[in-house]
């Protein structure tokens, strides 16, 4: 796993379609781009295949509450074997404020623990912390779709635990 976190944060940052449906170079931060986007779509620098459709829900969440959620749903998930087949992960912060929530969908045998490490590292450095580019961390929450090879494989959420929301639907 850690040479896929090395990966992600020293490779280039793949593409960044915003709610304008142009697409940017990911170095290209504008008054369009994530930082002001309430919904878009990103892809993986490594395998374009690999997307998240997401859109922001305007909640504010505590940035050290997402951080250690992220912490949390990342030590669980590195148990696992990247190809192995996985359901669902389900993580809070330590005082419960944040959740994290990823699952794929009944049948998709394609979707693997390979598949929620991209989605949590993607969704982390794309879109709630981009610490190159010296911009604002976006806290707040959010639902998203994966898809993998055009096929929407999983969903997830992270948001301000107690607002009763489900994941993004198909």
């Amino acid at each position: 796993m850690g040479s896929l976190i090395i990966d992600l944060i020293v490779e280039g940052r793949g593409h960044i379609i915003g709610n304008n449906d142009s697409t940017k170079s990911a170095n290209d931060i504008s008054s369009t781009s994530i930082a002001t986007a309430r919904s878009g779509t990103i892809s993986s620098p490594k395998d374009p295949r690999f997307k998240i459709e997401y859109q922001f829900d305007g909640v504010a969440i505590e940035s050290t509450d997402i951080f250690a959620a992220y912490l949390e749903s990342l030590a669980t998930v590195a148990q696992f074997d990247n190809e192995t087949t996985a359901d669902a992960m389900n993580m809070y912060s330590q005082n419960r404020h944040c959740e994290i929530s990823i699952n794929g969908f009944p049948g998709e045998s394609e979707f693997v623990w390979g598949h929620i490490i991209n989605a949590l590292l993607m969704i982390w450095e794309q879109l709630f912390i981009d610490f190159r580019r010296g911009r604002k961390q976006r806290c707040e929450g959010i639902t998203f779709l994966i898809e993998y090879k055009g096929k929407y494989i999983g969903e997830g959420l992270v948001i301000l635990n107690g607002q009763g929301r489900t994941p993004a639907s198909r």
